[in-house]
């Protein structure tokens, strides 16, 4: 099962972040992810974590904590949110995107049937351009994406 994780890059507190109808979340500002796979890059960061989960963990904060039932699984090598999960997660990366100084957010996931090797963008992608991407089904599992604020980035 995979985790999915977002970072909004320098953001101080936790922001004031609704319920979703398409999965639940823990938020905390300790930048730990829930499993090593990226950790190295997030230990050269500050700011806000937010680990995505199924709705079944709603009120869980302990234990093992996985989102495989936001996501599709017709391409076991590419990353594709189901449809109500999808609108849910693009409202928490806009409000994470104006929470952060720097206007950039980190956007993570990890899944042992995923690639082997791990990849991390450098060059930040708007968020226009990672759902565009998420869309061709061409973002990839076990993946760190750099992502900016775009013209039409609005909560």
């Amino acid at each position: 099962m995979p985790t999915i994780e977002m970072i909004s890059i320098g953001c101080a507190a936790v922001p004031e972040l609704p319920r979703f109808r398409g999965f639940t979340y823990i938020a905390e500002t300790a930048l730990r992810s829930h499993r090593d796979l990226f950790q190295t890059e997030l230990d050269k960061h500050s700011g806000v974590i937010v680990h995505l989960a199924n709705k079944d963990f709603e009120g869980r904060t302990k234990g093992w904590w996985f989102a495989g039932d936001i996501v599709s699984w017709d391409q076991i090598d590419a990353f594709h949110f189901l449809a109500q999960p999808a609108k849910d997660i693009r409202r928490l990366m806009r409000l994470l995107l104006k929470a952060s100084p720097i206007r950039q957010i980190l956007f993570l996931t990890d899944y042992q049937g995923g690639p082997r090797r791990k990849r991390i963008t450098r060059q930040p992608l708007t968020l226009a351009k990672f759902w565009a991407l998420q869309a061709n089904g061409t973002i990839r599992y076990n993946t760190l994406y750099r992502i900016k604020e775009d013209r039409r980035t609005t909560a």
